[in-house]
């Protein structure tokens, strides 16, 4: 799966050496660190698993158990926004009602860079031009309330 690369390589392929992609393995809940774009996109492509990427960046490997927190976080590609869709095998509710209203609420107030099906609903990526690198806790906090605030005025579109 080329894509999966692609994805990868548009998240964190400027992100600074140091700084770690995570990948979490959903059927064993397993975190797994990677310092490079190319090792993350061999494992997700040659993976048959549901695999799913950190929207934050790691400092270092924190074990194969633990997944990034926000205190944790070394900075983030951008701002996201996981849009579910009513139904699937969950049978949500409370979601967009189809795939075409998620797509529109993504695009509502600003077009995002990369839009990615996730099954039963999607992804929308806003990305930075670089990946934002926390300084200190203080800009951490700062960056988990841009995101928290982000998804807020989605939330606000969504109801309207």
């Amino acid at each position: 799966m080329h894509e999966a690369r692609e994805f990868l390589g548009a998240l964190y392929g400027r992100k600074p050496k140091g700084t770690k992609i995570v990948l979490w393995t959903k059927s064993d809940k397993r975190s797994h660190y990677f310092d490079d774009v190319a090792g993350a996109g061999k494992v997700a492509r040659e993976s048959k698993l549901d695999v799913y990427v950190h929207v934050s960046l790691a400092d270092r490997d924190l074990g194969a158990s633990a997944r990034v927190k926000a205190a944790q976080s070394a900075g983030i590609p951008g701002l996201w926004a996981d849009i579910d869709v009513n139904g699937g095998p969950e049978k949500k509710t409370n979601a967009a009602p189809t795939a075409e209203a998620a797509l529109e609420l993504a695009y509502s107030l600003l077009e995002p860079t990369l839009v990615v099906n996730s099954g039963y609903g999607l992804q929308a990526w806003w990305l930075f031009e670089d990946p934002w690198i926390f300084e200190s806790s203080d800009e951490r906090k700062a960056g988990a309330q841009m995101a928290d605030a982000w998804i807020r005025m989605l939330r606000v579109g969504a109801l309207e």
